[in-house]
């Protein structure tokens, strides 16, 4: 009867033991690949941080208003002014007319610059 008891004994031990292990182990496993995830967040937002920086170079803000707005750089003397964030308008969402009005109107423009370039008249 003795041997039963212990036997039983180790048996529950031996049990116990193994399902820790089997919990640690798994435990173990999240943790690395949530490390790995953090990891890969971290490096994109590093990818993101560079990407925006790049544009929002000065240089290439006027490169662009300068070929495809028409806008000339600034010349010495003369002063850069750009409204802060919080006195920018808010962008409001265009209902289907409108956009299609603007679109209308870009095409018209377009248009109308094309025929002036290609007449060299107005």
């Amino acid at each position: 009867m003795i041997w039963f008891r212990v036997s039983a004994v180790i048996v529950a031990l031996l049990t116990i033991w193994v399902w820790q292990r089997n919990t640690v182990v798994k435990m173990i496993r999240n943790n690395d690949l949530l490390r790995a995830e953090v990891q890969a967040k971290k490096e994109l937002k590093d990818k993101v941080g560079a990407d925006i920086a790049r544009l929002l170079r000065q240089g290439r803000i006027e490169q662009i208003a300068a070929e495809m707005l028409g806008l000339t750089t600034t010349r010495p003397g003369q002063q850069r002014i750009s409204l802060p964030p919080e006195f920018q308008p808010e962008p409001r969402e265009a209902d289907g007319w409108q956009r299609l009005n603007n679109s209308l109107r870009k095409l018209a423009m377009v248009s109308i610059s094309q025929a002036i370039n290609n007449d060299g008249t107005q």
